[in-house]
């Protein structure tokens, strides 16, 4: 075995790890930052709409919390996918003009291990996903925003505000899982909420 085929090994045992480093985290459990109390009711609602509001909001919590560690994941495996071939991009011609057929297993493992990652990133939509879940959030917090800055927009009676808000937040919901399953292109702003 000469000091290349060790570098070959050392090579695929750093990307396995640095794989496992992708994947682990998002096997564990995370905490919600935000909680139903945390809302901003709009000063103007009443005490009931106010818990609607409340109670509506901490139904959608799980799907925040879902949508951020599903958006974290997928930011380190775009990370993981496209620092990799990048990095066997410049390896690989590098070392197949300093040692020629005598770093042919390092030369297989960095293309083969490149060509995984692009794979991957290709299959499993991650440049797509990663946008997706980061789409959420902010789109609800958006709609939170407006609701409490500048509620007239939703409606003009309390109740049709409150009703306004939760079908624009439905259709968040409805949206990102449409991402998710069949594309960001589908994901587009609804107009008639931002007007």
């Amino acid at each position: 075995m000469n000091v290349w085929d060790k570098i070959a090994i050392g090579y695929g045992v750093i990307a396995l790890l640095t794989f496992v480093l992708v994947v682990v985290p998002s096997l564990l459990h995370t905490k919600h930052v935000q909680d139903a109390t945390t809302v901003s009711c709009p000063h103007h609602f009443s005490e009931t709409a106010r818990q609607k509001m409340k109670d509506y909001y901490s139904t959608i919590l799980n799907d925040l919390g879902s949508w951020r560690k599903r958006a974290a994941f997928y930011k380190r495996f775009h990370n993981y996918c496209v620092c990799w071939p990048l990095f066997s991009s410049w390896l690989i011609p590098f070392v197949g003009g300093l040692a020629g057929t005598e770093a042919k297993w390092l030369i297989v493992v960095a293309s083969g291990h490149a060509a995984l990652a692009l794979s991957f990133y290709t299959v499993f939509k991650i440049g797509d996903n990663m946008r997706a879940f980061r789409f959420g959030e902010p789109e609800f917090n958006d709609l939170n925003r407006q609701l409490v800055h500048q509620p007239n927009t939703l409606g003009k009676t309390e109740k049709a505000q409150l009703k306004a808000y939760i079908e624009a937040a439905e259709d968040i919901r409805k949206k990102v899982r449409a991402a998710e399953a069949i594309g960001l292109s589908y994901v587009v702003n609804d107009d008639n909420r931002h007007a």
